[in-house]
Order: C-alpha cells, then structure tokens, then sequence
C-alpha cells in the first residue's frame, strides 16, 4: 500500500505550500502597520504576486513532470516551498523576505494544484481515482481554511506593530 503513503506525502506537501499563502489573509492590516505599507502594498506582497508567479509555475511544473517524472517536480516543489519559508523566517527584518518567500511558493503552487489527478491516475486504479482527486482537492480547501484560522492562535488580538510578528 505504498500507493497511500503517495497520497500523503503529496497531501502534506500540498497543505505546506496552502498554508504558505492564506496564512496572511487574516494578518493584513497587522502587516500594514508593523511595515508602514498601505493596503495595496501588503495585498501585492502577500497575495498578488502569488497569483502572478503561479503562470511561470505552470509552465515549469508541466516541464518538470513531462521530462523528470512526478517525483522530481514534488520535490522540487516542496524544495521550492521550503525556500520560501526559509526566507519568511527573516521577515522581521524586511516584508521583502515576505515577498520574497511568497514568489518561491507561488511558482510551487501549480505543482501541487495541477497535478492531482495526475497523482491519482498514476498511482492508483481506475476504481479509486475518483475518490483520490476528491479527497486531494478537499485537502486543499481545509489547508486554506486552517491557514486563515491558524494566525489567530499565535497573534494577540491586541498586538500592534513589529511586535506582534516577532
């Protein structure tokens, strides 16, 4: 049944780069006034830019599972999300590191969104493929909801400035 231990490692992987992107949803205005940016600013770095570096990652992404198989472009997405948290680490020091750590995770995103079903074809018989797409594409909604509940627990609601991030 290796097959499932498949399923949740793309799963996990999966959540990991979710997570990366609605985790600042409920944040916004804290990051505007810890960083002096206007809205517009956070919205760009924290949301935008994702959604802008996902086009290049399409294209990779197809690339990498075209010629280096699926393995390869898991990990290389999960290698690319890694990098991107790895910058977010620093984000005390600068938003760029933000910004820096959501274009890493934007260009991984396609990884991970455009290749369920190619998972689930892969890796699993024609009876199960149905089931496995759907608990995937359900996988990446709770990542999403839990990404914007989650900030909620390790923030005050009375945190201001650049000591609510620290």
């Amino acid at each position: 049944k290796y097959r499932y231990v498949i399923w949740l490692c793309f799963a996990l992987a999966s959540v990991q780069n979710l997570m990366m992107w609605s985790v600042f949803y409920p944040l916004q205005s804290l990051l505007k006034d810890s960083y002096n940016l206007s809205m517009t600013e956070v919205n760009f770095g924290t949301s935008v830019i994702q959604n802008i570096t996902y086009i290049p990652g399409t294209f990779l992404g197809n690339y990498f599972f075209d010629v280096l198989g699926i393995r390869a472009g898991i990990i290389f997405a999960s290698l690319l999300t890694l990098g991107g948290l790895l910058f977010r680490v620093f984000s005390t020091y600068s938003f760029y590191c933000i910004f820096i750590g959501q274009v890493f995770a934007g260009i991984a995103q396609p990884f991970f969104f455009n290749t369920a079903q190619t998972v689930s074809s892969v890796w699993f018989g024609i009876d199960e493929r149905t089931m496995v797409t759907a608990s995937l594409t359900l996988v990446f909604n709770l990542a999403s909801a839990v990404g914007t509940i989650l900030p909620q627990w390790f923030i005050a609601p009375d945190a201001t400035g650049k000591d609510a991030i620290q």
